[in-house]
């Protein structure tokens, strides 16, 4: 204690002797020169003075503003590479995992099982991004409302709106990363994806056959019903078709070998022992024909199978290929109104997804200090989740019933932004009235 009192004291002699010595004397010099020479060049170089002090005490105040900015910024970031992580989790397990369980399980090498999971990334970082902001930025904003920073930076007279900038900021850069790995990667990496999902099918046809269920292929004209399936072995399967003439005919085959295909055009071969065909008339079902025989060879060709390898695939295009495509389809008359709709909602699908992330930072601004006065970390999360699922099962109802239903692609795609950007701006507004 008796150091800090010499220095308290030390500090306090020299204050005193510099106003003492050197402020008072100045004043008075100064004072003396302009009594005695009153010209207007000496007025004009000391009334500088006061604007030099004017300009300094602004820039130290843009300095303050520039500090928290940059604070703000930072922790947005920290606090979204978190929830960006918790998210980016839970799609890697529940889409990417599983599937990589199933793959291995079917004796795929552990290798090309990697190399699909790689490819798979894309997509789930373009999922992850958006809920990321929302949750991140909420829980974020919410902690630094309930830390009392929020008001001590109101009463400096800094306005909600310079607040604002660093949050748009920062969910503007996201989007615009999302969208490159949403327009660029998750292109590129679902054109690997089905280049070696091919490879494999051809070299191991049972890796992707699901046992105990129902495939549709060629569109839907033929439908497979599967049974067990036990390495290259069916156990039951009963096929679906008609033939050229668009009669109907039932295959049925007790036992069933999967074989590796010599042509590349026929991705899988189903070799059935013994089995039954029934074909009836197309004119009158209760005529029918009854085949029975040794052996019967199915070739399974890969534009039936793969509808991607007939055409483009629209989730393999960027949004410039995809506008090309779709006047290209439009000048074309024969198209489908759901094959064109596919095409569109996956051109406004790329936009949607990634810039959420800017509607969701526009939203979390406002919902954090009207309602993170206490505990708004844990507050953020709860309500962060909470419209994460509702959004996440909008969009994911639109894009799969929208083009099937004729729905508007823009409207489907952007409704769920649109809401958003209206509650944000309503939060926003009662924000700024208080």
């Amino acid at each position: 204690m008796k150091l800090k009192e010499k220095i308290l004291d030390y500090v306090s002699t020299a204050k005193n002797f510099l106003n003492e010595k050197v402020l008072e004397p100045s004043k008075k010099i100064i004072h003396a020169f302009l009594e005695k020479d009153g010209s207007k060049k000496a007025k004009k170089y000391l009334s500088i003075i006061p604007e030099y002090t004017k300009q300094y005490l602004e820039n130290q105040a843009l300095k303050k503003e520039h500090i928290f900015i940059r604070y703000l910024l930072k922790e947005l970031f920290i606090y979204f590479i978190i929830a960006f992580s918790f998210f980016f989790l839970v799609f890697f397990v529940n889409q990417i995992l599983l599937a990589l369980q199933d793959l291995l399980s079917k004796r795929v090498p552990l290798g090309k099982a990697m190399t699909l999971m790689f490819y798979s990334l894309p997509m789930v970082i373009a999922q992850s991004a958006p809920f990321g902001t929302l949750v991140g930025f909420l829980m974020c904003l919410g902690r630094i409302m309930s830390d009392n920073e929020i008001l001590v930076l109101r009463t400096t007279g800094t306005s909600f709106f310079q607040l604002l900038i660093p949050v748009i900021a920062m969910g503007l850069v996201i989007s615009i990363f999302s969208f490159f790995v949403n327009d660029y990667l998750l292109p590129a990496g679902n054109l690997k994806f089905r280049e070696l999902t091919r490879e494999i099918k051809f070299s191991n046809p049972a890796a992707l056959i699901e046992p105990n269920s129902i495939q549709r292929m060629n569109s839907g004209q033929v439908i497979f019903v599967i049974g067990d399936v036990t390495d290259d072995k069916i156990s039951d399967i009963v096929v679906f078709d008609q033939d050229p003439e668009g009669r109907q005919r039932i295959i049925v085959g007790e036992q069933t070998d999967l074989m590796s295909p010599e042509n590349r055009d026929v991705s899988m071969q189903l070799r059935l022992h013994y089995p039954s065909v029934v074909q009836f008339d197309k004119d009158k079902n209760s005529n029918y024909e009854y085949l029975q025989s040794d052996f019967l060879t199915l070739n399974m060709f890969e534009k039936s199978t793969d509808v991607s390898s007939s055409g483009s695939n629209p989730s393999e295009m960027t949004s410039t290929d995809l506008v090309r495509y779709i006047k290209t389809l439009r000048k074309n008359g024969n198209v489908s109104t759901y094959h064109l709709n596919s095409y569109r909602f996956e051109f406004h699908k790329r936009f949607a997804m990634p810039f959420g992330s800017l509607f969701f930072a526009f939203l979390a601004f406002p919902l954090s200090i009207l309602f993170g006065k206490n505990n708004g970390q844990t507050i953020g999360l709860i309500i962060g989740i909470l419209i994460s699922v509702l959004y996440w099962t909008f969009m994911m109802l639109s894009f799969g019933f929208g083009p099937m239903k004729g729905w508007n692609p823009f409207i489907s795609m952007w409704g769920a932004n649109i809401v958003l950007g209206v509650f944000a701006l309503v939060f926003y507004l009662n924000l700024v009235k208080r």
